[in-house]
């Protein structure tokens, strides 16, 4: 930890306020982007204490997040097998 003109710092990275935590952990999902990505971006710019695992609750419990997960989920569909070897080719 080291201080640079009144703030502080964690390497290169600037120690958030418990207040202004919130506030930044929406800015760095503000494009809903999945846990890895998001600590990704945390880790280029802000820490303070709990910060991934507060990141992980965060999208676990967007709602924009939960559902885009749930749109994506398909069902597994088979592939029907031809009659006959090579039924299905045009050739």
């Amino acid at each position: 930890m080291s201080a640079h003109e009144d703030l502080q710092m964690r390497g290169k990275r600037l120690v958030i306020l418990l207040k202004l935590r919130q506030d930044i952990l929406r800015y760095l999902h503000d494009g809903h982007q999945l846990v890895t990505k998001t600590r990704e971006n945390a880790t280029s710019s802000v820490w303070w204490p709990g910060i991934s695992s507060e990141i992980e609750n965060m999208v676990r419990n967007c709602a924009t997040c939960e559902k885009n997960r749930k749109e994506r989920i398909e069902s597994f569909k088979g592939t029907e097998f031809p009659d006959r070897p090579f039924a299905n080719d045009r050739g």
